[in-house]
């Protein structure tokens, strides 16, 4: 059970995509097959762009991409919290001495499950019948 808890999170974002996909394009009251198939292959690749994103953001996180956005804000809001103001760090090279020593990693599982979705976005679309001119 523990080798599948990082994957409830990511499961459960991908599986609301695909349910609201699926509402919000009529999957349910679609009566043809072609039709249903494509719209599968659009609310798998919607929701793949998504949860894939997700991870890309998470990593693009733990690299630094937002640690100078994070510090502005975090010392802005300091400014009205004394709570934050004794808990911010005293430099801009502290918070990121501080950020490298946590222990976090990006959610990969996010970028390995929407590009799943994506790979059946394009296996569905195989299967997608395109009307006759």
């Amino acid at each position: 059970m523990e080798k599948l808890r990082p994957w409830i999170g990511p499961a459960v974002v991908s599986l609301i995509l695909l349910i609201l996909g699926a509402v919000t394009q009529g999957l349910f009251s679609q009566p043809d097959p072609g039709q249903v198939i494509l719209i599968l292959c659009n609310v798998f690749f919607i929701a793949g762009v998504f949860t894939a994103g997700i991870g890309a953001l998470t990593w693009i996180s733990r690299k630094g991409g937002f640690d100078m956005i994070r510090y502005g804000l975090k010392t802005f809001f300091s400014l009205f919290s004394n709570k934050l103001r004794e808990e911010r760090e005293k430099s801009y090279h502290d918070y990121i001495k501080a950020r490298k020593e946590e222990k976090w990693t990006w959610k990969w599982q996010f970028a390995v499950l929407g590009g799943a979705m994506i790979v059946i976005s394009l296996i569905l679309m195989a299967f997608v019948r395109t009307p006759a001119a």
